[in-house]
Formats: structure tokens, C-alpha cells, sequence
């Protein structure tokens, strides 16, 4: 389906590196069904922004309490934890939801802790977004810009009630927070974190992951269940990398987003991209023709490898030799 363009009011710049405007986080964040919240659109080669929760926030997967911190680096670097479910609220009841990706980063120094009447207690980083019910229904706002009395939604037994915040305090962290954590879901973009209800990490269709020895970028759909060049499966990457470490290099994204002018354009663009799963190129179709055409290189879609020619970098680096991918002679990434 074609898409009509909207003119979008970019606002103050944020950040003239990566990329970032006010205007444009305003404008995904509607238009996602507010599960993104930052859009970076110049490169991905700089550190994340993320939203998280402490290791002891207790979450309940698989119908059990567990601790998010030590269920994230149990299942980390393996696909086992794509089998569980954790619990969120849909059409005013909880239900399980899928998980399909996990972070973990490093702890900001700043957190926020939310304290309820009820006796709920939630560590959190700054930009997380908890719901409160406002004067027009449920809202996701910030755990900073939460207020003492504002009513949040929370659960008990099992059923889903609205507690009220007794206190919110900013708390530094001395040493005693390494890490934070998030989960990504299927469908239902929330989920019971101590009891109330906050986001998960924006949910992606595609992963970005550097591949250094071809000097360039591969891609890999959410749908792809085989091996990609960097030796994992899309499931593995959200679970080790994409939604693990979060180091450099290493970005979930939507699919439209790589046939944008914009796409990692401070990294050299399309041009860096040197696999695709074949699937990925068909559903862009013309457009990723497009593209490639505004680049001058009309040849560069049959340049860009994919499974049926290479699924580790020892087969891909002798394709990209042999048909010339102009990435081989980029500057060098890393």
C-alpha cells in the first residue's frame, strides 16, 4: 500500500549528530501508537536512549514471580526466552503476552522511585513511561513527570485496580544499580512491573547489526528464522544484542526507515548495507529500487547480498568482492 506523505514539523533540535528533533519524537511517538519514543536519523553508530527498570523488579512470567534483572541475564545470548509470556493488561483485563526481545544497559546515575498508598515500590530510569489515569482516561507519561496523587493503574490478585501515588523521589545511583532492564512484547506494548503497569522497550521489525569485515550493515526481518552472517537468528540478536547490550552498532528499526533518505546517513546510507534477507527485499519492492536509483547506483539492490548467496561473512566477502559492493571501499566503520 502507498503511503501519503505528511509534512512533519521538525522543532527544536536535539541532537545534530544523530539526528533528533522534538518535533519528529513527537510525531512517532503518536503515530506508533506511542510505543517509540526517539527517533535517531542519522547513524547507529552512537549509544541508545533507553527506558528501564531496576534487576529486582519483579515481573510475573509464565504465571510466576520473577525478577527481570535475573530472568534477562539467564535467557541473554540464547532464543529460550522467545517461549515465555509475561503479564499485561488488555481491554481492562491481565493477560500473558508474548515476549520477543530483552535489554539490558548500563545504570544512568539518576533514577526515579514511585511509592503508592497501596505500598507498590518501582525503581525506574527518568524517561520511562508509566500509566496514569488522567482527566481524558489512561495516559503514558515519564516516571519524572509523575506526581504525588496521581492515580496509577496497579494489580491485585491478579485484577487490575487504580492505586494512588503516595511519593516520587529522584535517586542517585551510587553504585548499587549496574544494570537496568526492559522487555519487549509481541502485541501489547505494557506489562506489570511491581505491580504497576509501565512500557516496554518500542518494538521493531528489523534489526540492524554491524558486520565488520564487510565494512558494512546487514539487516534481518523479524519473520527471517535462519542464520544470518553474523552467526545468530533474528531471535538471538533481540536477545543478546538488539535488545541486550545495546552497543554501537546494533539498532532495531522499521522497515520503512531503510529506504529513507535519512537512513544512517551519518554512517554513509544505504550503501553500507551489504545483506538483506531476501524476503525484506521483496516486501520494499520498488522502493528499495527507489533508492538505490537516488544514489546513483542503479545496480546496488543486486549488490546487497542475501541468504541464497551468503548466510556467514566467508561467503559473503567474496560476493561483495565480485560484484563490487561500494562499501568495500567506504571509510572504515570501526
Amino acid at each position: 500500500a502507498e503511503f501519503a506523505l505528511q509534512p512533519v514539523k521538525k522543532g527544536e533540535m536535539i541532537d545534530p549528530v544523530r539526528g533528533e528533533w522534538k518535533g519528529v519524537n513527537d510525531f512517532i511517538y503518536q503515530k506508533s501508537n506511542k510505543t517509540l519514543e526517539r527517533f535517531h536519523g542519522y547513524s547507529i553508530m552512537s549509544w541508545p536512549e533507553t527506558s528501564c527498570c531496576v534487576a529486582g523488579t519483579e515481573v510475573i512470567i509464565n504465571g510466576e514471580t520473577a525478577k527481570v534483572g535475573e530472568f534477562i541475564n539467564r535467557h541473554r545470548g540464547t532464543e529460550k526466552y522467545t517461549k515465555s509470556s509475561v503479564l499485561t493488561l488488555k481491554n481492562g483485563k491481565t493477560v500473558p503476552e508474548k515476549i520477543v526481545a530483552m535489554q539490558r544497559f548500563p545504570a544512568p546515575d539518576d533514577l526515579i522511585r514511585i511509592e503508592t498508598r497501596s505500598g507498590r515500590r518501582l525503581i525506574v530510569t527518568p524517561d520511562h513511561k508509566i500509566n496514569v489515569n488522567g482527566l481524558e482516561g489512561p495516559v503514558w507519561i515519564p516516571a519524572v513527570e509523575v506526581k504525588e496523587g496521581n492515580k496509577v493503574i496497579s494489580i491485585r490478585d491478579l485484577s487490575p485496580y487504580l492505586d494512588v501515588v503516595r511519593n516520587v523521589k529522584v535517586i542517585r545511583n551510587r553504585g548499587e544499580f549496574d544494570y537496568v532492564y526492559n522487555l519487549t512484547l509481541a502485541n501489547i506494548h505494557s506489562y506489570f512491573a511491581n505491580g504497576l503497569l509501565i512500557k516496554n522497550c518500542g518494538c521493531f521489525e528489523c534489526i540492524i547489526a554491524i558486520l565488520p569485515e564487510a565494512n558494512g550493515f546487514m539487516v534481518v526481518n523479524r519473520e527471517f528464522v535462519g542464520i544470518t552472517p553474523c552467526g545468530m537468528t533474528f531471535s538471538t540478536l533481540a536477545g543478546s544484542v538488539g535488545g541486550g547490550e545495546q552497543t554501537p552498532g546494533f539498532m532495531g528499526i522499521g522497515r520503512l526507515y531503510l529506504v529513507s533518505k535519512k537512513f544512517i546517513s551519518a554512517d554513509g546510507g544505504i550503501k553500507r548495507i551489504v545483506w538483506m534477507t531476501k524476503e525484506l527485499k521483496e516486501a520494499l519492492g520498488d522502493k528499495l529500487k527507489k533508492r538505490c536509483e537516488e544514489e546513483s547506483d542503479l545496480d546496488l539492490i543486486n549488490k546487497i547480498a542475501d541468504e541464497s548467496v551468503a548466510t556467514t561473512t566467508e561467503e559473503l566477502l567474496p560476493y561483495l568482492e565480485k560484484v563490487g559492493h561500494p562499501a568495500l571501499k567506504m571509510p572504515p566503520l570501526i
